[in-house]
């Protein structure tokens, strides 16, 4: 653990506000993004995709000329190269190349190449309007505890559900279980849309595949965490 005391006021000051914009950051961005390491002189940030290796890490800040200097390593280097690029930025230019770094996620999420891709986006969007989430604090807070609790009970029935299918589908199993490791870290807007994204990507595994998985929700307290959602996939059944 970094003593704070063992480095110049200033120095840990500058440190202290950047992280906290970038943490905010996240949060604005927590259905795309997320925090994997937030340690000492240290934050490691990933895309929430499964399949993607896209990263962003800021570590090993510095104090020169009484400047704060840190490393930065960020996968993909920008939209013409897949490798990492890893390079030293000042603390105010930071945020400049986060931005830059969530556009790219934002606009890769949003290519359709295939008709099985503009499918996809559709019935998650069809998911994520009927949730109806109406809480002031959508943006800012997570589920109750009760209501984690309910959703992670629902994600243990579906990977059961999932690993028992005549066909595993490991994509989804590894959605499922994503889901519930970061539900006490989710905001209510990111939940619903990874949850979202999960019932859609179920869907377009087929109907009866879809009506077998929601049997598995047999606790109807569940239904219940996320208003409109659950009566939607009931009512397409």
């Amino acid at each position: 653990m970094i003593n704070p005391k063992e480095h110049p006021l200033a120095f840990v000051q500058n440190i202290q506000s950047i992280f906290t914009q970038i943490r905010g950051r996240v949060k604005n961005y927590s259905s795309i993004i997320r925090i994997v390491k937030d340690q000492d002189f240290k934050i490691v940030m990933e895309d929430l995709d499964p399949s993607s290796n896209f990263s962003f890490e800021i570590f090993e800040p510095e104090f020169p000329n009484n400047r704060v200097v840190f490393q930065i390593k960020q996968t993909p280097a920008n939209n013409i190269n897949l490798d990492s690029k890893e390079h030293a930025l000042f603390s105010e230019q930071i945020l400049r190349n986060l931005d830059g770094w969530i556009s790219l996620i934002t606009q890769y999420n949003n290519i359709q190449i295939s008709s099985e891709d503009k499918i996809l986006k559709a019935y998650e969007d069809e998911y994520y309007d009927s949730f109806k989430l109406t809480e002031d604090d959508a943006n800012d807070k997570p589920y109750e505890v009760g209501k984690q609790l309910m959703l992670a009970e629902f994600l243990d029935s579906a990977i059961v559900a999932l690993s028992n299918h005549e066909t595993i589908h490991e994509d989804l199993i590894i959605e499922a279980t994503a889901i519930k490791e970061e539900l006490p870290n989710l905001t209510k807007q990111a939940t619903v849309k990874r949850l979202s994204r999960f019932f859609a990507l179920v869907r377009k595994k087929g109907i009866e595949f879809l009506k077998s998985l929601i049997i598995a929700a047999k606790d109807e307290a569940i239904k219940q965490v996320v208003s409109g959602g659950f009566d939607l996939v009931k009512g397409i059944l």
